[in-house]
């Protein structure tokens, strides 16, 4: 989003690609797919997600469609100050409603308007304060707004066993079958494959 965005500013002509089509059609990514439109499936008026912030920060990301509002979920609000992290999330208050325009239904176009959403920083968010936790706060604040439940209580003494569980439950939703993860030599001599075992392997 962050690279297509510089050109979204500037080209009249610029047109989403594919994947933008797939991303608001749920079927992307490729293992999780859903199949779920934005808007015209009910339930999807909320979209969640990971942004990563100056290639060292992840905050979480609540994008409402029907109130046309994003909010911020940052673990380590000392990070980068107010400004940047609008700046760093400014494609998306412009972009996503510029996709349903193009996607959606006229009624819905029409509902929903073109307008750019607005960006709200949520200051009430647990803090990190170890580094190297932000992307599990981030995926943690995703799960609890997704359910529905507090997110008081994360703090950085449970991050280990957070990370284990998350792991585990990676893990278990391996394929049973042809997975593996494509290893690289730092140096960068040469690459191979470490296969997962499977945990319904009969061998």
């Amino acid at each position: 989003w962050a690279v297509d965005y510089i050109k979204f500013d500037k080209e009249f002509n610029w047109k989403f690609s594919d994947k933008y089509i797939d991303v608001y059609n749920g079927e992307s990514p490729p293992n999780g797919k859903t199949y779920k439109k934005w808007v015209k499936d009910i339930y999807i008026y909320i979209l969640y997600l990971t942004h990563n912030i100056g290639k060292d920060h992840w905050v979480a990301v609540e994008v409402n469609l029907r109130r046309r509002r994003i909010k911020v979920f940052d673990s380590i609000v000392s990070c980068y100050t107010d400004v940047e992290i609008y700046e760093a999330c400014r494609q998306f208050t412009r972009m996503i409603p510029a996709l349903i325009q193009v996607m959606a239904h006229v009624e819905e176009r029409k509902k929903l308007g073109a307008l750019a959403f607005s960006i709200y920083m949520v200051k009430t968010a647990p803090q990190n304060f170890q580094t190297g936790d932000c992307g599990v706060y981030s995926v943690k604040f995703i799960e609890c707004l997704a359910i529905g439940i507090s997110y008081e209580g994360l703090c950085d003494s449970a991050m280990p066993g957070i990370r284990l569980k998350l792991a585990a439950e990676v893990f278990d939703e391996v394929p049973d079958s042809g997975c593996f993860i494509q290893m690289s030599d730092p140096h960068g001599v040469d690459t191979v494959g470490v296969e997962f075992i499977s945990q319904n392997d009969p061998s």
